[in-house]
């Protein structure tokens, strides 16, 4: 006898990456950064009192919200903080999907898609990419065959590291009838010279929304602390209807409004060209 809603019995959880107990190792299985944080954020956790920990946090993580919106330039209203990436996703699709419609994804890609999309109870459309990489022909045509609802893309891709341009998201939001979802949790280390830069699109575009993650190229995983970047259309229903009350705690809003404040020009040389390393670039902050 079981419980669980029949979708959920039926289906896999997703399976973390192995934790191994020392310190030392550089973990390639969950890309986690090798390099620590930015002293910056060091002297914001030391500065951290324990008194401050009997009140709950600001609800909206304001003064994150006030920080994420001097670096890109955009209105506090354009910024959802949460819970690592994984939980803006959550929101995305309990707010924007219902059971039964579709999601798609290009495939490869990240495995956390289908599970979200399964406990959801929503159908997943995995669309190949072309043999280099490439985003796959027609790829439009396909998201309105499938009729989905909510389209993902990891840009830079994960696991092939090839990116998408600016123009081919612009172009693709700008037709696409659905709520596209860019998943920049790798942005950070795109070569600067490309000169990438989605963020002025959301100016452009109402059901364009980019996920963001300090996890990665701020050396922040054991933070858990992402956030969105949308018009604010698409971040109010999240921000006042479903998201968690007190989604981010006090600690992760002081360390990661810290660590946002600190980014600056890269400082590492330039890199290799090969094809698998091409958008690699150094972490931001200053030293």
């Amino acid at each position: 006898m079981t419980f669980e809603r029949p979708n959920i019995e039926k289906m896999q959880g997703y399976t973390p990456g192995e934790q191994p107990d020392d310190g030392d190792s550089i973990k390639l299985n969950t890309n986690e950064n090798p390099y620590p944080a930015s002293p910056e954020v060091a002297a914001a956790l030391r500065s951290i009192e324990v008194d401050s920990l009997r009140r709950y946090p600001p609800p909206l993580a304001d003064q994150f919200r006030q920080a994420a919106a001097r670096l890109h330039q955009v209105s506090e209203h354009n910024i959802i903080p949460t819970n690592g990436g994984d939980e803006l996703l959550r929101l995305v699709l309990t707010t924007f999907v219902d059971s039964g419609e579709t999601i798609a994804i290009t495939k490869p890609s990240y495995s956390l898609y289908r599970v979200l999309a399964d406990i959801a109870g929503c159908k997943l459309a995995a669309i190949d990419l072309q043999a280099d990489w490439s985003m796959p022909e027609n790829f439009l045509a396909q998201l309105q065959q499938v009729q989905a609802r909510i389209t993902i893309l990891v840009n830079p891709q994960a696991p092939t590291g090839s990116l998408i341009s600016v123009a081919y998201l612009d172009e693709l939001a700008g037709n696409y009838g659905g709520v596209l979802v860019v998943d920049e949790a790798y942005v950070d280390f795109i070569d600067p010279e490309l000169g990438y830069d989605s963020i002025p699109l959301i100016g452009r575009h109402k059901n364009l929304l980019i996920l963001r993650s300090l996890s990665k190229g701020y050396g922040l995983a054991g933070l858990r602390f992402g956030y969105g970047i949308a018009c604010e259309s698409l971040i109010e229903p999240m921000l006042t209807k479903t998201r968690d009350s007190y989604n981010t705690d006090t600690i992760s809003q002081h360390l990661a409004t810290a660590a946002l404040d600190s980014t600056g020009p890269s400082i590492l040389p330039s890199i290799p060209t090969e094809p698998w390393t091409r958008t690699v670039a150094a972490s931001r902050w200053r030293h």
